[in-house]
């Protein structure tokens, strides 16, 4: 293989990519699909890791990332330590059809672009393109660096353990990050004059 095929295939890999989007997410564009299911991966992520992850410029992102906020699949919140850097969820309302289109098995487009190819060397490609995409993924940024560590954050001001916080929705979370905000503002903390 030279690097005319290897840019061949990735336009190929391109194309399959938007097929099955368009199959599993019809009302999204690919950046817009990445988005989510990175938000079902994480749950919680900045733009920058976003963007880091997903390969596409933040600039990029950041209109995805509006676009889906406008269709209510996703809702962001900033950085209580630094205002100027968003965090971004799925709304609770999203994430179960996120995950059920998730489930759409992108095998069944790339068995389809090769309908010629032995069954059984299909199956054995898919398999290598699995280990391939896992060990590409293994290279990618840590997962959620930025956001994990609010989250952390948010957990010991809450009294939340770790397990409790990875049990709950982003709504439930933030519904308790809201009233832990409200109840420090109604009371004034203990030695103040």
């Amino acid at each position: 293989m030279d690097s005319d095929d290897l840019v061949f295939l990735g336009q190929q890999f391109v194309r399959l990519g938007r097929m099955a989007t368009h199959e599993s997410r019809p009302e999204l564009k690919a950046a817009e699909s990445l988005v989510v299911g990175e938000l079902l991966e994480r749950r919680f992520s900045t733009i920058t890791e976003l963007a880091a992850s997903t390969g596409y410029a933040q600039s990029r992102i950041s209109k995805a990332v509006a676009t889906l906020r406008d269709l209510g699949m996703v809702g962001t919140r900033s950085d209580p330590e630094d205002g100027r850097r968003s965090v971004v969820y799925l709304t609770d309302a999203s994430a179960g059809r996120a995950s059920r289109a998730a489930a759409v098995d992108a095998g069944s487009v790339l068995a389809s672009s090769a309908p010629d190819m032995p069954g059984a060397k299909r199956d054995q490609l898919l398999e290598l393109l699995d280990e391939f995409v896992a060990a590409l993924r293994a290279h990618r940024p840590s997962p959620a660096q930025a956001s994990e560590s609010v989250l952390r954050r948010w957990a010991v001001d809450l009294g939340v353990s770790h397990t409790d916080l990875d049990k709950m929705t982003p709504r439930q979370l933030l519904g308790l990050v809201e009233k832990h905000q409200r109840d420090e503002v109604s009371s004034p903390r203990a030695g103040a004059t």
